[in-house]
C-alpha cells in the first residue's frame, strides 16, 4: 500500500519559528509522521483529500528543539489524520 501525504502549508499559530528552523522542522515531521503511519491501519479506504485540517496540539511551545517541535507536530497530525472524518466523493 502506498500512502502519500502533501502539506502545502502548515502554520503553528503563537510559535515562534524562524526561517532556518523551518527546514528541520519539516524534516523531523516528515520522518515521525512516516514512522507513524507505516504503523497505522489505513485512514481512509480508496484515495481520499482532506482540503484543510486543524489541529489543537498543546504544549508545542515547549519543544526544546526544531527537530522535537517537527516530531510533536507529526504525532498531532497522526491523531487528528486518523480521527478525521472521510471527505465525500
Amino acid at each position: 500500500m502506498t500512502v502519500r501525504v502533501h502539506i502545502e502549508r502548515l502554520v503553528l499559530e503563537g510559535l515562534q519559528v524562524g526561517p532556518h528552523q523551518g527546514e528541520a522542522v519539516a524534516h523531523a515531521l516528515e520522518a515521525e509522521l512516516t514512522e507513524r503511519l507505516a504503523r497505522a491501519e489505513p485512514l481512509f479506504p480508496g484515495s481520499a483529500a482532506l482540503p484543510s485540517l486543524r489541529l489543537e496540539a498543546p504544549g508545542l511551545e515547549r519543544a526544546r528543539t526544531s527537530q522535537a517541535l517537527g516530531r510533536q507536530v507529526a504525532r498531532a497530525l497522526a491523531t487528528g489524520l486518523g480521527s478525521a472524518e472521510p471527505p465525500c466523493s
